[in-house]
């Protein structure tokens, strides 16, 4: 049965002409013919011919590939061979890699095919916004910031390698591993020490007042009057002057957040439980920016998880009283098996729990593919039925079931791939 691509109303874009396709990510998807990989652009044609053993999807400008199926290396657009690893970042930045005379592999970074951190590096990194490299023979390691610009040298430190460089307000905090847990330096913005503090973890905390950090240490008892107790870990509250001061209020970090109870999580607004919690399992699924839609809750039964949905104050959308199938596509599917549905954007059922198989088919369009017919097994495997295309919410038929299968899910908004029918 030969793999194709159709567009959101289940009408063929690209005639079925393959063994298996792939979905189209930056214009590009990867199809399979005698057994060998290539890449087709959105009118069809073959960009990049077929002759690798594995291909995955492009990011950023290149695609990991191998041609005998066990070394992969990188390619560009044009299927040339560029790089021998990459790593992918956030925002269409790859860390690359390149092996050299001595067989070790030489790390930079590339974006939009412009290598703005050479292959020199004998590690590289990213955190916090910041690329974090080491040179062979050097001590210590420099901050590049998010174009490849050199701001900052951290000190070598002996048995305290760097880990990482943040920003906080108009101050820089740099933290070192010790035996400790966590070596902290707080720097001001010409990076000149005015504070050094052991911990493992940090926090500006909101207050509106001048700023406060919070420090948590763990298995520390060795510690400063100002510290409190919480189990095994101590927390530190610091003023703006870096000085130990007595914590604020629980309501300082105010609004809907998860706060751990023990091996449970309950949910707090505003400093105050709400939702009949604590729960043995919650997620706060948020909008693009940053919002709380709803929250993801579950309570066990037997050894099993009974899931459902809360709304941001804690009222019940969806009794905790299904499984998850799977949560992480555009949208969660709950149900019990054979009988499932999608859970939309404000955490009510967007398809009810009435089909044998659902999934979200992208973001950029509201459709879902839904299995009819046939029977669902705990492998995850599906027989004897047909996938459809439906509108959600409401899950009125864009198709008949007529396809065999339903391919990855939408990319770029606009191409699926799915089979022909039989």
């Amino acid at each position: 049965m030969p793999w194709g691509f159709v567009d959101e109303r289940g009408e063929w874009l690209i005639e079925p002409a393959w063994e298996r396709a792939g979905t189209f990510c930056e214009g590009l998807a990867w199809v399979v013919r005698d057994g060998r990989l290539g890449y087709v652009d959105a009118e069809g044609a073959l960009a990049v011919p077929l002759r690798f053993a594995t291909a995955g999807a492009f990011r950023g400008g290149l695609a990991d590939v191998s041609e005998d199926g066990s070394r992969t290396f990188v390619i560009n657009r044009a299927g040339d061979h560029v790089y021998a690893t990459r790593k992918v970042l956030a925002g269409g930045t790859n860390l690359v890699g390149r092996v050299d005379e001595d067989q070790r592999v030489l790390w930079g970074a590339v974006r939009d095919g412009d290598e703005f951190i050479a292959l020199e590096h004998r590690t590289i990194r990213s955190a916090h916004g910041f690329f974090i490299v080491s040179t062979e023979g050097e001590e210590g390691a420099r901050v590049l910031d998010d174009q490849g610009t050199l701001i900052y040298e951290a000190p070598r430190r002996v048995g305290s390698p760097f880990q990482q460089l943040r920003r906080l307000g108009d101050r820089w905090l740099a933290k070192y591993a010790d035996e400790s847990g966590g070596l902290l330096v707080f720097m001001n913005a010409d990076f000149e020490t005015v504070a050094e503090h052991h911990g493992d973890e940090l926090r500006v905390l909101e207050g509106g007042g001048p700023a406060r950090y919070e420090i948590r240490r763990r298995n520390d008892r060795s510690l400063p009057e100002a510290g409190i107790f919480r189990g095994k870990a101590t927390t530190i509250h610091l003023d703006e002057a870096l000085e130990p001061v007595d914590p604020p209020p629980d309501k300082a970090a105010g609004g809907l957040r998860l706060v751990p109870v023990g091996r449970k999580k309950d949910l707090q607004l505003d400093g105050v439980s709400i939702g009949d919690g604590p729960f043995d399992d919650a997620h706060l699924q948020r909008s693009p920016e940053g919002d709380v839609r709803y929250v993801i809750v579950a309570r066990k039964t037997g050894k099993k998880k009974a899931w459902g949905t809360l709304d941001a104050h804690g009222n019940v959308l969806i009794p905790t009283e299904h499984h998850m199938f799977d949560a992480s596509g555009l949208q969660p599917v709950l149900g019990s098996l054979g009988q499932v549905g999608l859970v939309g954007g404000d955490g009510t059922f967007a398809l009810h729990p009435e089909h044998t198989a659902a999934r979200a088919l992208g973001p950029a369009i509201n459709r879902a593919g839904i299995y009819v017919g046939g029977k669902a097994y705990k492998n995850g495997n599906l027989k004897g039925g047909s996938w459809a295309i439906v509108e959600v919410p409401g899950g009125a038929a864009v198709t008949e079931p007529r396809f065999t299968q339903l391919g990855p899910r939408y990319s770029d908004g606009r191409l699926s791939a799915c089979v022909a029918e039989p």
